[in-house]
């Protein structure tokens, strides 16, 4: 693995070599007009950092998300936040990390952070009990907390739309509800399908089969 120059530009991400082929023979299949690209490697192996390099290409396309669970989009919602906004969204570790901080250290620590005002976690804050705590700043910190396992609400969306202003996120899930006919009306550029293998599921494999005979200009992932 060389990975010298794998940087996706506009991003914090760097490809490996591997990942770099991968988006190369992805880039080069749909010149050559193919509609369905599909990337095939290991458990782990960052396939969600290809399929971004590769919506990074269509950054004003109409694009669509799909994922298992809502767990999965998080994290790739996070990967985004961090790698192609370069922020971070503010969680429970963060607060561990707050404790060792003076007033000076927290302010600049949050100011690359993302948050989410609902999230409710003020346990938490009683962990930060530094006599340098103000009032305001506790109110400020903890409106910069979305816990782990929680869905991301619209100020993190709003963040993504800044790089991806047409983009979708949904759970396959969805396609059983009020998004799939959203879905069929409206023109996709793009579509992920992440954890393809699940798209086969009897509940929503005919609602995909239908939704892409819709799109029929769209190109899939």
């Amino acid at each position: 693995i060389k990975d010298n120059d794998n940087v996706v530009e506009g991003t914090l991400i760097k490809l490996r070599d591997y990942q770099q082929e991968a988006l190369d023979n992805t880039v080069r299949l749909y010149e050559q007009d193919k509609r369905f690209v599909g990337v095939k490697l290991p458990t782990g192996a960052g396939k969600s950092f290809v399929a971004m390099a590769e919506m990074m290409r269509r950054k004003k396309e109409n694009m669509v998300y799909f994922a298992p669970q809502e767990e999965i989009l998080n994290q790739v919602q996070r990967h985004i936040v961090k790698y192609v906004l370069g922020k971070e969204v503010l969680n429970e570790r963060h607060i561990e990390e707050m404790l060792h901080m003076n007033k000076q250290e927290r302010k600049a620590f949050l100011a690359n952070k993302i948050y989410n005002p609902t999230a409710s976690v003020n346990e938490l804050l009683f962990r930060l009990n530094k006599p340098d705590v103000s009032e305001n700043e506790a109110e400020y910190i903890k409106s910069k907390i979305l816990p782990r396992k929680t869905q991301y609400n619209d100020d993190v969306m709003d963040a993504i739309h800044t790089v991806f202003p047409h983009l979708d996120m949904c759970c396959y899930q969805s396609l059983t509800a009020s998004k799939y006919e959203e879905l069929m009306t409206k023109k996709v550029d793009f579509f992920v399908f992440d954890e393809l293998h699940r798209t086969g599921a009897t509940t929503w494999k005919t609602q995909i089969d239908k939704l892409l005979d819709a799109q029929q200009d769209a190109q899939i992932f």
